[in-house]
C-alpha cells in the first residue's frame, strides 16, 4: 500500500473551502426552499435536485479521499472512469425508454424526498463547511509560519538595507531568550527553528488529511438514491454487461 501524499492532502484541503462554500450555500438554499415550496409541490423536484446533486459531491469526497487513502494520484485512471461513465449512461437512458410509463419523475422525485440517504447528503454538504474551513485555515497557517520562520535572517538583511530597522534588537525579550547573541544571530536560531518545524510539516498535514478522510467516511454508503446513481467502475461494468439478458 503506498504512503498517503502529504503534498496532495494540502491541495484538497485548500481546494476543500470554496468547494465547502458551494456545498454549504447549495444545500442550505435548496433544502429550505424544497421543504418551503413543498406545500405548493414545487418544492419536491426542488429538494430532490438539491438531494442528488448533494449526494454526488458526498461521493466525489468519498472518491478523492479513498484515492488518497490508497495512495493513489486523483488522475491515475480518467479515461477508464469517463468510458464507463459514458457507458452507464447510455445504459440508463436504454431502461429509460424501454418503461416510460413505470418510472415517472414525481415518482421518482417523490422517492427521493422520502429516503434518509437524501437528507444525510445534505446534513454532509452542510455540516463539512466548518470542518473544511478549520482545516483550511491550520492548513495555510502553518506552513506560512513555518517559512516565514526559516526567512527570518533574509527578512533581517532586507529590514537594515532598506528600512534601516534591526529586527530580533528587543533587548527586553530577547535578552532573556538568546542573552549573548547579535540580532543577526538571533534570526539564525530563529531560522533553524524553522527548519526544525519543516520536518514535522508533511506528518502533520498528512494526519489533517487523515481527519477530513475520516470524516468523509462516516458518510460511506453503498445504494444511491433514486434520481442519482454513481458510475460504476469500469471492470465492473464490464462483468455486468457481459452477462446475458435472457
Amino acid at each position: 500500500m503506498k504512503k498517503s501524499s502529504a503534498y496532495e492532502a494540502w491541495k484538497m484541503l485548500m481546494a476543500g473551502l470554496p468547494r465547502g462554500i458551494a456545498m454549504f450555500v447549495v444545500g442550505v438554499v435548496g433544502l429550505c426552499l424544497g421543504l418551503t415550496l413543498s406545500i405548493v409541490g414545487i418544492g419536491i423536484p426542488i429538494l430532490a435536485g438539491t438531494m442528488a446533486w448533494c449526494e454526488r459531491r458526498m461521493r466525489e469526497d468519498q472518491l478523492n479521499w479513498g484515492r488518497w487513502r490508497r495512495g493513489e494520484k486523483r488522475s491515475s485512471r480518467p479515461a477508464e472512469e469517463a468510458v464507463a461513465a459514458e457507458a452507464w449512461s447510455e445504459e440508463e437512458a436504454v431502461a429509460e425508454e424501454a418503461a416510460p410509463a413505470a418510472r415517472s419523475s414525481w415518482r421518482t422525485w417523490l422517492a427521493t424526498v422520502t429516503s434518509l440517504q437524501g437528507f444525510k447528503a445534505i446534513f454532509y454538504n452542510i455540516a463539512q463547511f466548518p470542518i473544511s474551513l478549520a482545516l483550511f485555515v491550520v492548513s495555510f497557517t502553518i506552513p506560512v509560519v513555518i517559512f516565514a520562520l526559516m526567512l527570518a535572517p533574509a527578512a533581517y538583511k532586507v529590514s537594515v538595507y532598506l528600512y534601516q530597522y534591526e529586527l530580533f534588537y528587543d533587548d527586553y525579550v530577547f535578552n532573556l531568550l538568546l542573552p549573548p547573541l547579535s540580532p543577526f544571530q538571533r534570526s539564525l536560531v530563529v531560522a533553524g527553528i524553522g527548519l526544525f518545524l519543516l520536518l514535522f510539516l508533511a506528518p502533520v498535514i498528512r494526519n489533517f488529511g487523515r481527519i477530513y478522510d475520516g470524516w468523509v467516511r462516516m458518510f460511506a454508503f453503498r445504494h444511491p438514491s433514486a434520481a442519482f446513481a454513481a458510475p460504476l467502475p469500469a471492470e465492473e461494468y464490464e462483468e455486468r454487461t457481459a452477462i446475458p439478458l435472457h
